[in-house]
């Protein structure tokens, strides 16, 4: 399966965090997590593409990506003080 893996350039008032949550309210799974011992200042956003990812939802996922960075841009939305994280199973 292709994975994508990504770090957000400083300079935005937003997290990878507040990313992968806004994609989530949407429907889709992009985790935002920092990387282990020695990076663990690094913060990456992963994509994986399952084999059944077809050209339409591909679409939609791009077109959810660019409204949603661009929601994020618009209302700076920004994770400080929150540092709690991740999916509750």
């Amino acid at each position: 399966m292709p994975i994508l893996c990504y770090a957000l350039e400083e300079g935005h008032g937003w997290t990878l965090y507040d990313l992968a949550d806004r994609l989530a309210v949407k429907g889709w799974q992009a985790p935002a997590y920092t990387l282990p011992k020695n990076l663990q200042d690094v913060v990456i956003q992963r994509i994986v593409v399952r084999a059944d990812f077809s050209h339409a939802l591909a679409d939609s996922f791009l077109k959810d990506l660019d409204q949603t960075i661009a929601y994020l841009e618009t209302n700076n939305q920004n994770a400080k003080g929150n540092t709690t994280y991740g999916f509750i199973h």
